[in-house]
């Protein structure tokens, strides 16, 4: 994805090792990304069936998986980016 059309930045904390031992998720440092945020609130069906409230849609070169924080917000979905050559493009994550 051309940085040209990446003109926001959001702060990135992945999940990093194991569960704390009360059970939480650990994260590394926030590393901050470029990236196109696109904000709207709408509900989803996760892959799970849960249904869940989401704010924004975030697109960007970085790897994002989910449980990752954005913004201090959590990634609940993410999905590649195909350009139409079948290359991969980057990241659409759902905050």
């Amino acid at each position: 994805m051309d940085e040209l059309y990446l003109p926001n930045y959001a702060a990135l904390r992945r999940v990093s090792g194991t569960p704390s031992r009360r059970g939480e998720k650990v994260y590394a440092a926030p590393v901050l990304i470029s990236c196109r945020i696109d904000a709207s609130v709408k509900v989803i069906k996760k892959t799970n069936g849960e249904t869940a409230v989401t704010s924004a849609v975030v697109y960007t070169n970085a790897e994002i998986t989910e449980g990752d924080l954005l913004n201090d917000l959590d990634v609940l979905e993410v999905s590649k980016l195909q350009s139409v050559f079948g290359e991969e493009e980057g990241y659409k994550a759902v905050i």
